[in-house]
């Protein structure tokens, strides 16, 4: 809240505030505790219930307000955990983190906490400092199931190593797809599909193919010319990721030629990466029809496959088949989900609708960085984000303790 002339604070942002109700276990326990509840589409908060609860000597102004009094803000400040836990306090929150120890209850007669306790002492000890963690481990963990790269997990560590570099690959798989879906959108947002058949819009991406990179290879060369040696190299993943970021808004074409690349580089090299003998091979498979998955995808092209005949395949069958493959399924369940629709003049955007940006889906690497932040194991400096002693002591008890390879 910046501070303005006078006693009063503005409540206006340029974001939308964030809210308790856009978490799935905050709302409820919210509505439990009575201090808000959620129907019908509409947020109630109980303020005065809130305000009782925290004892405040001041009332929280009501729902709606554009304002706060300083005085208000001064008793809430009060409230902030501002400072980091120790001793006692940071040993518990760590427990409840790490579960180190083996519990039993009268309805789980053992806890399944392995895989987490590894999980999380796994992204600990493959962090180094960086500025963008959750990319820098995905891929990371991808190199090191390619054997490129230069990082080697503990023996303990090595089945939730191979979870995550699966799950990196589905992270760019599916911002990539996303990718060409957003391109589709921008070139309809300006003009550029005049027609439900899709010969002109292939035309006009492959424009941007005119073999001035190997993200923008020329539109003559087959998937095996221009993914060659993709598969021996590291960071290719990220490499993608980066040039797909900067083109996809100012040259949608482009954006979509560098997700096509990167789309064939992942899909004939899959059957190299999952392990049969591996029970995280059912990444790989995910999806089916209604939520394309890897497997079913890679079974496709072929290294004699022309750019021209996989940008045509993509667009046809993924950003336009699959658009409305998933809309006609929430139209079903009483959602709207379609974001753009046929006419005489090709495909429109639906009213309201303007291009959307691609995304790679939640990994909870963040949400378990500032967790352990909180507790001291991790640390954001000048170099970015890294480890700290503590994290290490961390590491070596789970690898000590043989990472809990039966629970």
């Amino acid at each position: 809240m910046p501070r303005s002339k006078g006693s009063k604070l503005p409540l206006v942002s340029d974001k939308r505030p964030p809210s308790a109700f856009d978490a799935p276990n905050y709302g409820p326990s919210v509505k439990a505790l009575g201090l808000g509840s959620r129907a019908a589409g509409r947020v109630t908060k109980f303020a005065k219930k809130l305000g009782a609860t925290l004892d405040l000597d001041v009332a929280l102004p009501p729902p709606g307000s554009k304002t706060i009094s300083e005085t208000t803000v001064e008793h809430l400040g009060g409230l902030c955990l501002c400072n980091s836990p120790l001793r006692g306090e940071r040993d518990m929150l760590e427990e409840l983190l790490f579960r180190h120890e083996q519990r039993r209850s009268q309805h789980i007669e053992k806890r399944v906490d392995g895989p987490r306790r590894r999980s999380l002492a796994l992204l600990l000890h493959a962090l180094e400092p960086t500025e963008s963690p959750r990319l820098f481990l995905l891929q990371r963990f991808i190199d090191w199931q390619k054997g490129t790269g230069d990082y080697e997990p503990p023996s303990a560590l090595l089945e939730e190593s191979y979870g995550w570099a699966l799950l990196g690959l589905r992270w760019f798989f599916r911002h990539s797809l996303e990718s060409v879906w957003a391109g589709f959108g921008h070139l309809i947002d300006r003009g550029h599909v005049p027609s439900t058949d899709l010969t002109e819009t292939v035309a006009v991406v492959l424009d941007a193919a005119d073999g001035s990179s190997r993200w923008l290879p020329h539109h003559s060369s087959t998937l095996g010319e221009v993914t060659r040696g993709f598969a021996e190299e590291a960071g290719i993943q990220g490499e993608g990721h980066e040039v797909i970021g900067l083109t996809l808004d100012t040259d949608p074409g482009a954006g979509i030629v560098a997700a096509a690349v990167s789309l064939a580089a992942l899909a004939m090299r899959i059957d190299r990466i999952v392990d049969p003998e591996r029970r995280y091979r059912n990444f790989a498979s995910l999806g089916q029809s209604l939520r394309v998955s890897m497997s079913v995808f890679s079974a496709h092209p072929e290294p004699d496959t022309t750019l021209h005949e996989w940008v045509g395949h993509l667009l046809a069958r993924y950003a336009v088949g699959q658009h409305f493959v998933t809309a006609t399924r929430k139209w079903q369940g009483g959602i709207d989900g379609f974001f753009f629709h046929p006419t005489p003049n090709g495909y429109e955007l639906a009213p309201g609708v303007f291009p959307w940006t691609p995304h790679g889906g939640p990994t909870k690497i963040m949400a378990a960085l500032w967790l352990m932040q909180g507790i001291g194991l991790v640390a954001q400096r000048d170099e970015g984000w890294m480890r700290t002693p503590a994290g290490e002591r961390t590491i070596n008890r789970v690898i000590q303790a043989g990472g809990g390879a039966s629970e």
